[in-house]
């Protein structure tokens, strides 16, 4: 694995580009909450807790509940980041795989 993401490393910046790999959860045993995680949560990444150090970026995305009918309520989290501070978060809705724009306050008597 440390093997394979050093050459992904030489890859990216020898042709000056991004590379993002996708991991899956996994349960974090016996119900304990994740310690890097804002949010309380018993999920943790499943390649292990060394990956997140052979990456410049940890970002944790997550589903949450969401009030509106067809809509999905999600939650980024950069939980380890070598560039700027961790245990940050924004929450973002999508519609059938696109991105909606912000919800706007309604005010009130308007």
């Amino acid at each position: 694995m440390v093997g394979f993401m050093r050459h992904l490393r030489a890859l990216a910046q020898s042709s000056n580009a991004s590379v993002l790999v996708i991991n899956d959860s996994t349960s974090n045993g016996n119900n304990q909450l994740n310690p890097n995680a804002v949010f309380p949560t018993t999920r943790k990444p499943a390649l292990g807790p060394s990956f997140p150090f052979l990456t410049d970026a940890t970002l944790w995305i997550t589903r949450r509940d969401s009030t509106m009918t067809g809509c999905i309520s999600h939650t980024a989290e950069i939980w380890r980041s070598k560039t700027t501070s961790s245990k940050r978060w924004c929450a973002f809705r999508s519609q059938n795989g696109f991105l909606l724009p912000p919800a706007t306050p309604t005010l009130e008597g308007a």
